[in-house]
């Protein structure tokens, strides 16, 4: 069995892997095991995904959702090349959240967190990165918006 069927079968199991290259060798890499707790209807599963300076999270509205909206309300400009936004309330955001996002097994969305060092222990949101165009059958995934903010 082939690296790549191998990679090919697990994700079919419903584990998503990440594959790299390096020293031209591709090397399959677990990402995660546990489904997102904010979008059970995506394809794939994710989890919390973290090194020294910045988290990765899967995005909650309740936890991060009124924070994104007010750290953007200022900077409309970040909004002119994506498909959505700005928004002008929570309730507006949560509408395209469920829209776009929630109903959608073939998207996702993070929050970016970042720690100002690695002894850090608090965590300020940063922004947003969606995955989008999931698709099991094709082993495979695209990064979709970025949307990163810090003042």
């Amino acid at each position: 069995m082939t690296l790549y069927s191998r990679c090919t079968r697990q994700v079919q199991y419903g584990t998503l892997l990440l594959l790299r290259t390096f020293n031209s060798e591709v090397y399959c890499t677990l990402i995660s095991t546990a489904m997102s707790p904010s979008n059970t209807a995506f394809n794939f599963p994710v989890k919390r995904l973290e090194n020294s300076l910045l988290v990765l999270e899967p995005f909650e509205v309740p936890k991060h959702g009124e924070l994104f909206v007010q750290g953007c309300k200022d900077y409309p400009e970040l909004f002119e090349y994506l498909p959505y936004g700005p928004f002008a309330s929570i309730a507006e955001f949560e509408a395209f959240y469920t829209a776009r996002i929630v109903s959608s097994p073939a998207a996702t969305m993070f929050a970016i967190l970042a720690k100002s060092s690695p002894s850090d222990e608090s965590e300020i949101l940063a922004g947003v990165i969606g995955l989008l165009n999931a698709s099991p059958s094709n082993a495979s995934i695209e990064i979709g918006f970025v949307n990163s903010h810090t003042d």
